[in-house]
């Protein structure tokens, strides 16, 4: 069996920044990626994808979730979104090529300076990061939402007049959207990739239906491509064993109906870049199995949710009487608290349909969702409308711990979760937030049972400066296994107190840097 030069785990923003460096040094790169090509619905009219590539799924539909087919669990429903679900956590990620730059608010932001002040390894702080943000810009090319637009979102007044009341300093925020033509679909310079101008839908974390969203698929990955790089869709890696001269991975290979079987590949070299999740719990269950006995002690630890607290304003009226509040891109502005944010986001149908008053009805939902059973189109309106959401990032203390039960899954350990500064400090500002609209506050909208709810999760495979602090050294290099790298938000060991796309975009740069310096 033939060995790959560079094998990669994973389509999303890590994965995608070092496959595209690698591929601009001429080296062979494979990506695998478990979810199928998507794209959205206005792209596929318009011809500009290839034949077999999927447009995002709505709400109820077969292939919304990831999960095992209720009718079938030998087959796996190789769906858009994947709801994490543990004892005191829940978390949404994605899966598809582009990873979670497909479910991406587009918010492009640096860390804040606050976030390195401890656990980071020597030479890696905001200031040493400053080359590697720029490398990125020209692939996520943020950009403010134009001055008529902006004026024109409610949510985005709503904000900013709440904002006044409370002394606090709003801002617009810069979005890697492309706000060309809505009608126009033209080449986007990456390869054969094609974009049209965002239309205002508010869909971008539902997969964006014009490729307005400068999502890791159209940019990195699409030039990549275009130098040579392979994709490999329906690709789950399993395993990760060394071998004599690199190592073999072990992959669940999905057919169009989800039926799974068993492969191998051989690679030189290995770039772990599952997201948080995937990438933790591939090396845990690689450990487990006696393959890479020798990973750090700190394999699982500084999980982070990065703050996150997804609230919202409830209507106390209950009848929609702001209208248009779901409009524009997804986020456009943010309250700045310092080490912690809050920022508007739309509420598009497909979250509306996962709200419910009470724990009870918000588990109903996601279980019509789940048994494909679809809401009626005006009742989801009726939500979407009487709620104004907010996304919540701060500074917890990546106290977490990921580890796998006994069952062989994945698991975290975070009682106090709930408890954290961070955690509270949200809750207290969006609930001033909602006084100061005249709104009722309905903190963690979209969990059920009291858990607390992230979108970005960090940590699990921390880097340090040797393996008694760290997974990987400052570089992305797993202790003890040359060829073996991690390069995705699982290395950062802290929470950052921003989005943190952009800077697991810089790691990555600088990962990749040193792979092919090297």
């Amino acid at each position: 069996m033939k060995f790959i030069e560079y094998l990669v785990l994973g389509t999303g923003f890590g994965a995608a920044t070092v496959g595209l460096r690698l591929a601009q040094a001429a080296k062979e790169v494979v990506f695998l990626e478990r979810g199928r090509k998507w794209s959205g619905k206005n792209l596929v009219e318009a011809g500009a994808t290839a034949r077999g590539v999927r447009g995002f799924p709505e709400l109820g539909d077969h292939d919304f979730l990831w999960t095992r087919k209720w009718s079938n669990p030998f087959r796996q429903s190789l769906g858009f979104y994947d709801m994490k679900q543990f004892s005191t956590v829940q978390g949404l990620v994605a899966s598809g090529v582009g990873g979670g730059s497909l479910i991406w608010a587009n918010v492009v932001v640096k860390a804040h300076e606050a976030a390195f002040a401890d656990a980071w390894p020597q030479g890696v702080n905001a200031q040493s990061l400053e080359k590697y943000y720029a490398y990125a810009l020209p692939y996520l090319r943020p950009q403010l939402t134009p001055a008529p637009d902006l004026q024109q979102l409610l949510r985005a007044k709503l904000l900013q007049k709440a904002a006044r009341k409370l002394k606090a300093d709003w801002r617009p925020v810069e979005l890697a959207v492309s706000f060309q033509d809505s009608q126009k679909l033209e080449s986007n310079g990456f390869g054969t990739a094609s974009q049209m101008g965002c239309n205002m839908c508010g869909l971008c974390t539902a997969g964006c239906p014009q490729g307005a969203k400068n999502s890791v698929d159209l940019t990195y990955i699409a030039a990549a491509e275009a130098l040579g790089a392979e994709v490999r869709v329906c690709h789950e890696a399993l395993l990760v064993q060394p071998i004599s001269g690199g190592y073999k991975v072990h992959v669940r290979i999905f057919d169009e109906e989800g039926k799974a079987s068993r492969s191998s590949l051989l690679a030189r070299n290995v770039i772990i870049a599952c997201g948080t999740f995937g990438s933790t719990k591939l090396l845990l269950k690689s450990r487990a199995a006696g393959y890479l006995p020798h990973l750090s002690a700190q394999l699982g630890s500084r999980f982070s949710i990065n703050g996150n607290v997804l609230g919202a304003a409830l209507d106390p009226r209950g009848d929609g009487y702001l209208a248009n509040t779901n409009d524009g891109p997804a986020v456009s502005s943010m309250i700045d608290f310092g080490d912690h944010v809050v920022e508007d986001i739309a509420n598009p149908l497909w979250a509306a349909g996962l709200i419910g008053g009470s724990p009870i009805s918000k588990a109903a939902r996601f279980l019509q969702a789940y048994f494909g059973i679809k809401a009626k189109p005006e009742q989801l309106k009726k939500i979407a409308l009487d709620l104004l959401v907010y996304v919540g990032v701060g500074m917890d203390r990546a106290a977490g711990k990921l580890h796998l039960n006994a069952l062989g899954n994945l698991a975290v350990h975070w009682p106090e979760i709930k408890s954290e500064p961070a955690i509270q400090a949200q809750y207290r500002v969006q609930s001033a937030i909602a006084e100061a609209m005249g709104r009722s506050y309905v903190p963690d909208v979209f969990s059920t049972f009291g858990r607390a709810f992230t979108y970005h999760p960090l940590g699990g495979c921390p880097m340090g400066d040797n393996a008694g602090r760290g997974v990987v050294d400052p570089y992305g290099a797993v202790f003890a296994y040359p060829g073996l790298y991690v390069a995705d938000g699982s290395i950062v060991p802290t929470s950052l107190g921003r989005n943190p796309s952009f800077t697991i975009c810089a790691l990555a740069e600088r990962v990749a840097e040193r792979i092919v310096a090297a």
